[in-house]
């Protein structure tokens, strides 16, 4: 568990914030495969913004690391937004995700609203890919890093659902990838219309967009459209990324853990973060995040929770089976009863 900012000799205070704002629920999920981009989706309506990235690290084309998170959490005077991230996630001892916390929170001054901290961090990720030493040792098809971030900004009434987009290799304007590094980042911004000439429904994927192609998003859209719970929408995204992965032998850079954030637009309901497993663990994480404040900015990042004796205690999360079928755990219920009870 790492801790870092303003509040750093604050620890305990913190986190017990942090365990009253969040809820955390744990999201089982079939084993699967993947591929060498990671596939991270936004989807939102009206009700909520929600994110889904996987936890796999490849070095080269050999997974390494199956709880790598590549997700979280970004708060700012204006807006609640969740942020995934698709292409180099590790470079010798630079982690991607804790360089991408840093420099959020870097970024806050002087206005500490959305707008003006991706403004800054995108120029920030400009001069460091050409002046870090582990980022210039890459080569130029190493270097891809797309960053998405989705949810709602409050200076608006009702807050508006929007996306931001931190790339230096896909463009949003045009469609068009490139298959290595650009010299600078750029910065895309995206929200919803208003007025709205019906109901509301956006989608939104970096990465390995390709699984996800244009004709398989209606489904997607149907449900947002027909204010189905968030919920519904991330165990209907959780199977899409398995049967995506499936057919590529469980090889590539999506693995069998997974995060996945939801905001809602109401900032009366806690933001919801969740883990999922293809295996049985006694151990969940939870995905990083960041607050970007004029009185104090901090972070959390690699922050898990696991029972005090592991051995004689119930994995907290198991792998999914079918509802009537024993639960995995051992504990003679249904699964329906037991782990898979919050489904």
């Amino acid at each position: 568990m790492i801790f870092r900012g303003a509040f750093a000799s604050r620890v305990s205070r913190i986190y017990g914030s942090i365990r009253h704002a969040f809820q955390v629920i744990v999201k089982i999920r079939k084993p699967s495969g993947g591929t060498q981009l990671t596939l991270v989706v936004g989807m939102g309506n009206d009700e909520y913004m929600l994110q889904v990235s996987d936890r796999r690290l490849l070095a080269g084309e050999t997974p390494v690391d199956e709880e790598s998170c590549k997700g979280g959490i970004f708060l700012c005077k204006n807006a609640r937004l969740a942020f995934g991230f698709t292409g180099i996630a590790k470079v010798g001892g630079l982690i991607v995700r804790r360089w991408i916390l840093d420099g959020l929170m870097e970024s806050g001054p002087p206005t500490f609203d959305a707008k003006g901290i991706l403004d800054r961090f995108t120029e920030r990720a400009t001069h460091a890919f050409s002046s870090v030493n582990q980022f210039r040792s890459l080569r130029p098809d190493e270097r891809r890093l797309t960053i998405l971030f989705s949810g709602y900004l409050y200076q608006h009434s009702p807050p508006l659902a929007a996306y931001c987009f931190v790339s230096n290799y896909q463009n949003f304007q045009n469609g068009i990838d490139s298959p290595t590094a650009l010299p600078s980042f750029s910065v895309f911004y995206s929200s919803e219309k208003r007025p709205s000439a019906g109901s509301l429904s956006m989608v939104q994927r970096i990465g390995a967009i390709h699984l996800m192609p244009p004709e398989e998003v209606p489904a997607f859209r149907t449900m947002l459209e027909e204010h189905k719970p968030a919920k519904a929408l991330i165990g209907k995204l959780l199977e899409y990324f398995d049967s995506k992965a499936e057919g590529m032998g469980g090889k590539g850079a999506v693995g069998t853990q997974v995060s996945w954030v939801v905001v809602p637009r109401d900032l009366q309901q806690a933001v919801q973060t969740g883990y999922g497993s293809g295996v049985n663990t006694s151990r969940i994480w939870i995905p990083s995040y960041a607050n970007i404040d004029s009185h104090g900015s901090y972070v959390l990042d690699d922050v898990s929770v696991q029972p005090v004796d592991p051995e004689i205690t119930p994995p907290m999360a198991v792998r999914k089976v079918p509802k009537g079928a024993p639960c995995p755990c051992g504990s003679q219920k249904k699964y329906k009863h037991c782990h898979g009870r919050h489904h």
